[in-house]
């Protein structure tokens, strides 16, 4: 049994874990007719995931699609049947809950506020992300490696 002063740890996945979906294909739903471009697609081969969003968000920019917009698709996402009702059991100061994630930062937190979780996370493992002074979704590396083969290159 822990002292008073010692917490379990808790660590979560996002997508398929916290939320019943991919919070990435939700939100490329709002391409103009639900499909993303050709010349798009094919640079996810090229660069990867992360900068394949990043030119996600450019595009739905381009195409008025708005933070708001944005927002509105995370905070609708339901959380994993049975999540909820555990996260209100983590609110217990004996927890120390994190998330994992190659998500990003604004989607992650999103859901959380929207679903009134904020405060049961102490700590967010995921990709920077934030709106520029445009309204322009942007996303950055959690950080770069390149020596495991196991994991990707951001995480």
């Amino acid at each position: 049994m822990s002292t008073s002063s010692e917490k379990i740890l808790v660590a979560f996945d996002f997508d398929h874990t916290l939320v019943d979906e991919n919070s990435d294909i939700k939100i490329i739903k709002l391409c103009p007719g639900g499909k993303v471009p050709a010349d798009l697609k094919h640079q996810w081969k090229k660069t990867g995931w992360i900068p394949y969003m990043g030119a996600i968000f450019e595009y739905l920019h381009e195409n008025s699609v708005t933070e708001s917009d944005m927002k509105n698709i995370i905070a609708n996402i339901l959380f994993t049947p049975g999540m909820s009702d555990l996260l209100e059991y983590l609110r217990n100061s004996c927890f120390e809950v994190i998330i994992i994630s190659d998500s990003n930062s604004v989607f992650i937190n999103t859901a959380l506020e929207q679903n009134g979780f904020k405060d049961v996370v102490d700590k967010v493992y995921t990709n920077p992300a934030h709106y520029d002074e445009n309204g322009l979704l942007k996303i950055a590396f959690y950080h770069f490696q390149d020596w495991c083969d196991f994991s990707t290159e951001n995480m």
